[in-house]
């Protein structure tokens, strides 16, 4: 039987969120929304704890008309760290409209 390195998986599975999550930022610096979205929810699939993915999620439903699904995404990136300021100033904001 073939012996699984498991480093080894988590190392793949570590730079498999690192790329997701930057290759989002890529797309919405080139205002592929769409796109954006798309790696962010591939990387929150991969690490459901990614705060900084809640929370660009949530900035680029809001740029797409999706108000709902914004507030849910930038409470969940509040929620995992409660600390982190532009999830927290962005949800007051959409929380005023």
């Amino acid at each position: 039987a073939a012996k699984i390195d498991i480093d080894k998986l988590k190392d793949e599975l570590k730079k498999d969120i690192k790329k997701t999550h930057e290759n989002g930022i890529t797309f919405a610096k080139e205002e592929k929304l769409k796109e954006a979205i798309e790696q962010w929810e591939e990387s929150i699939k991969l690490n459901p704890s990614n705060y900084k993915a809640h929370y660009n999620l949530g900035i680029a439903y809001l740029h797409t008309g999706h108000p709902g699904k914004a507030t849910a995404k930038l409470r969940q990136a509040v929620k995992i760290n409660p600390q982190y300021q532009a999830a927290r100033i962005a949800l007051e904001k959409v929380s005023q409209k």
